[in-house]
């Protein structure tokens, strides 16, 4: 009687377990046949809103399918398919992204292949990746580099070091940053080659390396770093004073003197926050690691930046034509030295600031100018020297600025048509700033003269191929990885500036909010 009473549960449970088999393998069936469906569109919109439909699926079908939609054209259908596959974890799904890192149909859809192999972290993906460690294209070389720094696993410190001497910059750059990510002091010796590479991007990502495994064997080649013209300075400075504890700034006569005073018997302290060093001029930072720069150079807004190469980006569309909040502005003007911003009208508070920095600007700086609004249009074609009659000529062209579309604006609140003047294109004026407009982010285009960027802006996007911050955030940073500019962003506008600070916190600038509650007072965070 008792057998009989427990058979009927048992029964009932393996009912219930393969009806929920079934309902399972219905809902996976549907998934992947709405993905197929609508994969079809035109519209890559649409295209990219359809692949999180795979988010879990998580087998072998579903891979294949995610990886034949990394050969998309739309960069974001890519940046989806690569987030979604990234998460898979079965051995299945594993397996089939392998075996697509080599298959000949790929084609370029590999260098994705092999980050969503990396990000995947799965122990028997290395091999595979190792096995491609020297392909020819160095878009997968590049990826297979970023894939590697994320195995700890002492089969990658050859390959990386091998990696360090490749012929791209990109190549090399990436190492470094996996390097770090490696964490062992073995590759300390092939980061302080890298301090030394011809490249600059590559310079500043050993840089940084340094800076995160704190060894005493790169104080001197950072030192060599420091002393250079330009922005990698502050870049050496941060890695020094993360290794030492210490901040002296940017020059490097101070790093220099404790150097000779200190360098035999100096051990790496545990880490810390800077320290003071009694009359030395050595600060603690506020909140931990000062990034700000103090020393001489160009001031924007506040900004300081040692940079020999720069590109303001300035926005003139029609909501530029507002007047800010006269009390904050009228209380606060003159806080940025010579300038007193006797208007309260947004374009010509950032008419001001450019134009007295441009007067400043010594002969050994390049720069540019680059106006947005829906159209993207610049000063120049390329960075130019700072001489007398490229700053008076500079200063014209900003001097006769207007914000777009103002006229237009007004036609419509009497009947007319808005049109598409004066519009905000903050993504097609950053692709322009990076020398990649029209471009795809991986191919020869990533080289670049340009150190630092300064984005001044008061409105959401609202035109252009992105519109959208977070897509235009992660894009850049993406980008960014090849080029290691520094972004700077100065907010006019109260609503966009937790938007203008993350853009600057994730490419090693300073974010300034103009009139967001404080009136014109640099926001350094």
């Amino acid at each position: 009687m008792i057998r009989r009473a427990l058979r009927v549960p048992l029964l009932t449970i393996a009912v219930l377990l393969f009806a929920s088999t079934m309902l399972a393998a219905d809902e996976r069936a549907e998934k992947i046949s709405r993905f197929k469906k609508y994969m079809s569109d035109s519209n890559p919109e649409v295209r990219a809103t359809t692949v999180p439909i795979l988010d879990g699926v998580d087998d072998a079908e579903a891979a294949a399918l995610l990886v034949e939609t990394l050969k998309d054209r739309a960069f974001n259908v890519r940046d989806e398919a690569l987030r979604v596959l990234s998460g898979f974890r079965s051995d299945a799904a594993v397996a089939a992204v392998e075996k697509a890192l080599s298959a000949p149909g790929t084609g370029k859809a590999r260098p994705f292949v092999a980050m969503a192999l990396g990000r995947m972290g799965n122990p028997q993906s290395l091999e595979p990746l190792l096995a491609n460690v020297a392909d020819p294209d160095w878009e997968v070389r590049r990826a297979i580099t970023e894939a590697l720094g994320g195995f700890r696993d002492p089969k990658v410190l050859e390959p990386l070091k091998a990696l360090a001497k490749d012929p791209e910059p990109v190549v090399r750059t990436t190492t470094a940053d996996s390097l770090a990510k490696v964490g062992d002091a073995s590759v300390v010796e092939t980061l302080n080659t890298l301090l030394a590479d011809t490249a600059w991007q590559v310079r500043s990502a050993a840089c940084a390396a340094s800076g995160k495994l704190r060894d005493k064997r790169s104080i001197v080649p950072l030192l060599a770093v420091l002393k250079e013209e330009g922005r990698l300075r502050v870049d050496a400075k941060i890695a020094l004073t993360q290794i030492t504890g210490f901040n002296f700034g940017a020059e490097p006569k101070e790093w220099e003197d404790w150097w000779a005073r200190s360098g035999d018997g100096f051990v790496v302290p545990p880490q810390n926050p800077p320290k003071s060093v009694g009359a030395g001029s050595a600060k603690p930072a506020a909140g931990g690691l000062d990034r700000k720069y103090k020393g001489p150079g160009t001031h924007y807004y506040g900004i300081n930046t040692p940079s020999k190469n720069m590109i303001f980006l300035l926005d003139v569309s029609r909501s530029m034509a507002e007047e800010v909040d006269k009390a904050a502005a009228i209380v606060d003007k003159g806080k940025y030295g010579e300038t007193n911003f006797t208007s309260t009208v947004k374009i010509e508070i950032a008419k001001a600031e450019l134009i007295r920095t441009i007067k400043n600007l010594k002969e050994n700086v390049k720069f540019n100018i680059i106006l947005f609004e829906t159209e993207v249009t610049s000063w120049k074609k390329d960075v130019s020297p700072a001489t007398d009659s490229n700053k008076a000529d500079a200063i014209a062209f900003v001097q006769k600025q207007k914000p777009r579309g103002v006229e237009v604006a007004h036609n419509n609140r009497t009947g007319g048509s808005v049109g598409q003047v004066g519009r905000t294109n903050i993504w097609d004026a950053l692709q322009m700033a990076f020398g990649v407009a029209g471009i795809g982010t991986y191919d020869k285009s990533y080289t670049t003269q340009v150190d630092t960027m300064f984005l001044l802006t008061d409105g959401q996007p609202t035109a252009g191929k992105m519109t959208k911050w977070e897509d235009i955030e992660a894009e850049v940073k993406r980008l960014n990885g090849l080029r290691k500019v520094v972004i700077n962003t100065i907010s006019v506008g109260k609503l966009e500036g937790p938007f203008l600070r993350k853009l600057a916190e994730d490419n090693g600038g300073t974010f300034v909010d103009l009139v967001g509650g404080e009136g014109l007072v640099p926001q350094n965070k």
